[in-house]
């Protein structure tokens, strides 16, 4: 058995030839048994990545990951907090291979992990050091998204996604793609519809990745290519052992030989080659991007495939409290806010059923409509909601004959929002004219 600090002193070695052949050994488990003491001598190398100049961290995460060790899986998600990239790449694939294995140890600990660092993100609590652990994890969670994406096409992922979409608008185009993984219900468009709707209002079209993606989502949903396949799903476990080697040559400046010279001049011509057809290809796809017509927002088909939010499910609870889910949902009274010019109109037929047994429970059944209310995607703002509305809705807005006109301060909000004491709309001075 060879002792973990002769592992330690090979992996954290320069020399590919001492490096590659110790991997090797390790991630074979016919020829090398795990102890619990090598074990932990890995977890503890990779928990310590940050303050290690070596690639020692990184052969330790790919070892893990290849020998589907269960107990390395808190430790590797933690690596997303990192702002190395190798090293964030390496434990999402180690992680994608433990899940084969342990698909719900991997799954229910990621979730975990998202969870508890979008609460910090949402935190003002926290200390300089927590926020900068925080600020370093911000890329990282693209590769946690990553982890929980491999576990297509279960149900309950497909509907973790979509919340996640709906919570992460920084994010979301790093896994609306990732839906066409599964067989779609027709109804998903207006959920992409909004998502594209999003994309504009927080970023436009012009240079703007997540309108690309949301609207290419979108396209493909439209096309019937569900089904579809991407490099992180769990037909492929990324890069293997072998192909880290080229860490070694990483970063250096070494004068290219001739050989080497004459080979990339060949690749090049290869390249100039299939340019023509390359570029028509794009030129093509550009066009049918460009021309494709953007379907209308549907409140409807979107309840009916949206994973409800904590305050829908607690407006849910609500109505199950009182008696109500008989005659409403909380999906058919976001239908009916979509229908209705005032609060009132929909607050009315509500507060005819309902008893309360003091003044308090009125007010708080009162502030949690008023909420919803203004949280409610819009047909008319092909599925924004008031609140993100508010977002792009100019002081001074320009006509159609390209006058420029002047919003009544004293005039309701064009936004739709209203007040959450008791539903009344909110003015424009107040408002969106601030």
């Amino acid at each position: 058995m060879i002792v973990f600090t002769k592992i330690l002193a090979a992996l954290e070695s320069d020399d590919r030839a001492i490096v590659m052949p110790m991997v090797e050994k390790m991630i074979h488990s016919n020829f090398f048994p795990l102890s619990q003491k090598v074990i932990d001598g890995l977890i503890a190398v990779v928990k310590n990545c940050e303050d290690d100049e070596s690639n020692a961290p990184l052969w330790a995460i790919v070892i893990l990951g290849d020998r589907k060790v269960k107990k390395a899986i808190p430790v590797l998600l933690d690596v997303f907090y990192t702002d190395a990239d190798f090293w964030c790449e390496a434990s999402q694939t180690a992680l994608q291979k433990i899940g084969k294995t342990y698909p719900d140890d991997v799954y229910t600990e990621t979730q975990k992990w998202i969870e508890n660092l979008l609460k910090d993100l949402e935190s003002s609590e926290l200390s300089e050091d927590e926020r900068q652990k925080i600020d370093s994890a911000v890329t990282g969670r693209v590769y946690a998204y990553g982890v929980i994406e491999s576990f297509v096409p279960r149900e309950d992922v497909k509907q973790y996604l979509m919340e996640l979409i709906e919570r992460d608008q920084s994010m979301g185009d790093c896994m609306e793609m990732s839906l066409l993984g599964w067989p779609l219900e027709q109804s998903m468009r207006s959920f992409f519809r909004r998502q594209v709707e999003l994309a504009v209002c927080f970023g436009g079209t012009t240079f703007n990745s997540r309108y690309n993606e949301s609207k290419w989502a979108l396209i493909h949903f439209t096309d019937g290519e569900i089904g579809l396949k991407y490099p992180y799903r769990n037909d492929d476990q990324g890069r293997s052992w072998q192909d880290w080697d080229f860490i070694f040559d990483y970063g250096k400046d070494e004068e290219e030989n001739e050989e080497e010279k004459d080979k990339k001049t060949n690749e090049k011509e290869k390249i100039n080659q299939k340019e023509d057809s390359f570029y028509k290809k794009l030129a093509e796809e550009r066009k049918k991007f460009d021309e494709f017509e953007l379907p209308q927002f549907n409140i409807e088909e979107y309840v009916a495939v949206r994973p409800r939010s904590h305050l829908e499910q607690k407006i849910q609870d609500m109505l199950k409290y009182y008696d109500l889910t008989d005659r409403w949902s909380v999906e058919s009274i976001q239908v009916q806010i979509n229908r209705a010019h005032v609060p009132s109109e929909v607050q009315k037929s509500l507060l005819e059923l309902v008893t309360f047994e003091n003044i308090d429970e009125a007010n708080i059944f009162c502030k949690l409509f008023s909420t919803l209310w203004n949280l409610t995607p819009r047909e008319e703002f092909q599925g924004l909601t008031p609140d993100e509305k508010r977002h792009t809705i100019p002081i001074n807005s320009i006509s159609h004959e390209g006058k420029r006109e002047k919003t009544d301060r004293n005039a309701h909000c064009p936004c739709g929002k209203t007040k959450e004491t008791d539903g009344t709309p909110v003015k424009y001075k107040k408002c969106c004219g601030r």
